[in-house]
């Protein structure tokens, strides 16, 4: 079993889409929300949060206020003390299935925005 961690940085004068990066990787700026994919297994876990800087600038973003559920995991329904969602991979899921879903998270100056990547079971 590993842990993922997906952060989102956004600011009011590009809230959206949000730079994206997982687990310490590169980070993207996605024009099309298909471009980023979280590969997991079976017992994996997921956790979603906001980095407070990158590359000198100040995140925006103020709050995650939901992660969509899918039939892969159930994210937790509100987030944590630090602003941060988890969820767990279910087990069950087709070898190689991909499955959609939605964060929603707020940017200041700008408000509500929302983002559609996907995981993909390895």
């Amino acid at each position: 079993m590993s842990a993922h961690t997906i952060y989102l940085f956004a600011t009011t004068n590009n809230p959206s889409p949000p730079y994206m990066s997982q687990d310490g990787g590169a980070t993207w700026s996605n024009t099309d929300d298909a471009d980023f994919t979280t590969e997991v297994d079976a017992g994996d876990t997921v956790q979603w949060r906001f980095d407070l800087n990158m590359n000198g600038q100040t995140n925006n973003i103020s709050a995650i206020n939901s992660i969509s559920p899918t039939t892969y995991f159930k994210p937790s329904k509100s987030p944590n003390a630090s602003n941060q969602f988890t969820g767990t991979i279910n087990s069950g899921n087709p070898p190689n299935g991909v499955q959609p879903y939605t964060i929603r998270y707020n940017v200041t100056g700008a408000g509500p925005q929302s983002q559609d990547p996907k995981i993909q079971m390895k």
